[in-house]
């Protein structure tokens, strides 16, 4: 998945949401195969359902946070063209967020 680092969060999400502008998981990477994220993230699934709350995530990244693994998860903003970003820890599941970051920028599509 891509190396997130501090200061350039945001730019670097503005860029891979005009490189993929449709919603879903990003192709290609190594965290993407199923092996990777079951070891990585064992709780994706109920991470992603609790923080999008039954919405389509724009984009899903299980990635890096400067040394440690989290995924980026992007949500469309209701009834704007804003999308809100979601980086979480490892132990994001049904019942932690164990969030890193969350913000707001633009949609790009």
């Amino acid at each position: 998945g891509t190396r997130y680092r501090p200061g350039l969060l945001r730019a670097k999400v503005a860029m891979l949401l005009k490189r993929y502008p449709v919603p879903g998981r990003m192709p290609g990477t190594k965290m993407d195969s199923p092996a990777n994220q079951a070891t990585a993230f064992p709780q994706l699934a109920a991470c992603v359902s609790r923080i999008a709350g039954g919405g389509q995530p724009r984009l899903i990244d299980v990635a890096f946070y400067g040394t440690r693994p989290a995924a980026v998860i992007v949500l469309p903003v209701a009834r704007t063209p804003m999308v809100r970003v979601w980086v979480v820890g490892t132990g994001c599941s049904a019942h932690d967020g164990d969030v890193i970051a969350t913000f707001t920028l633009p949609g790009t599509a």
